[in-house]
């Protein structure tokens, strides 16, 4: 707990913009931090987009990332043309980077409490939508779970509340799976547009149907 002399925080100048264009917002070239933008894609497609992204003035109508610029880019990987932003009016750029390194490094420096983690992702793993958009698949908990109940401290039942077979039942039982193919930032970007693409000529409603209809036409042998 912070003590009683502590001096009182000091709130930074902002202002809420609810529909920035994405066209006036510029990425800092001395951001290090390399997110992934297909996830973010994915997680926008199945809970559409929440939060904002943070921002600076510059020059003219522009304005400089601080904060979210890998959610600016799935936006325009996802044809947007504005973005919700919290403009910093009064932030230096030597301080926006403090908040730039800082937002990135302190996220970091925060863990998940697995015990926690590993019912929640179990619980939702059972239903039609899955994992779809939490950034984990299934995979990812299967290495949860083994991790967890291959250390002997660790009760699976108090892990999940009730027998382990009990509670993983929903996810083992999931009728939905993923693949996760990696590509590097510049490639990543040009197959959702090609992907984007192929879902409208196609006529599909997803990138995994339009992949499908593509795999099977190349083999020769009908999707399941």
């Amino acid at each position: 707990m912070p003590a009683d002399d502590a001096p009182p925080i000091q709130y930074a100048a902002q202002r809420y913009d609810p529909a920035v264009p994405v066209d006036l917002i510029e990425p800092d070239p001395a951001n290090p931090n390399e997110g992934d933008v297909g996830a973010i894609v994915e997680a926008i497609d199945e809970l559409g987009f929440y939060g904002a992204v943070y921002l600076r003035p510059i020059e003219g109508d522009r304005y400089m990332l601080i904060a979210g610029e890998h959610r600016w880019r799935a936006v325009i990987a996802r044809n947007g043309t504005s973005i919700p932003a919290l403009i910093n009016t009064e932030v230096d750029h030597r301080n926006a980077l403090r908040m730039l390194v800082g937002d990135n490094r302190i996220a970091r420096l925060g863990r998940d409490d697995p015990r926690k983690l590993v019912p929640v992702l179990a619980d939702l793993s059972g239903d039609d939508t899955g994992l779809t958009g939490t950034g984990f698949d299934l995979d990812d908990l299967d290495d949860l779970v083994h991790q967890m109940t291959a250390d002997d401290d660790v009760d699976p039942g108090e892990l999940f509340g009730k027998s382990l077979p009990e509670r993983m039942e929903g996810y083992t039982g999931a009728t939905q799976r993923m693949i996760v193919l990696p590509y590097a930032r510049h490639v990543h970007e040009w197959m959702v547009h090609q992907l984007d693409d192929l879902v409208r000529v196609l006529g599909k409603s997803s990138y995994a149907e339009a992949i499908l209809h593509l795999v099977a036409d190349a083999t020769g042998e009908p999707a399941p």
